[in-house]
């Protein structure tokens, strides 16, 4: 369980593009909403287990494995964080 708690400071990144062909640059501001977000292990009784504090975090991979439907298998969906800190809370 994924659960947010607030939102933090805004972080800038700037990333820049080279056409060759046309022999331009551009320049791409990207504004990334960071959070705090308490990641849970639960058990069946929906009680926590461990949970993670992660500090000022964003998104920077998704992966979703692949769905068939002739396959009796779970779709798995994994998401990588970037932070400045993480404690564990308990």
């Amino acid at each position: 369980m994924i659960q947010s708690l607030g939102s933090c400071a805004v972080t800038l990144l700037q990333r820049t593009f080279f056409n060759l062909k046309q022999q331009t640059v551009s320049v791409r501001t990207l504004r990334i909403l960071c959070l705090t977000v308490l990641v849970s292990i639960k058990d069946y009784g929906n009680s926590s287990v461990k949970t993670w504090s992660f500090e000022n975090a964003y998104p920077v991979k998704l992966i979703v494995s692949e769905l068939s439907a002739s396959k009796n298998e779970a779709v798995i969906e994994t998401l990588e964080l970037a932070y400045r800190r993480f404690e564990l809370v308990s």
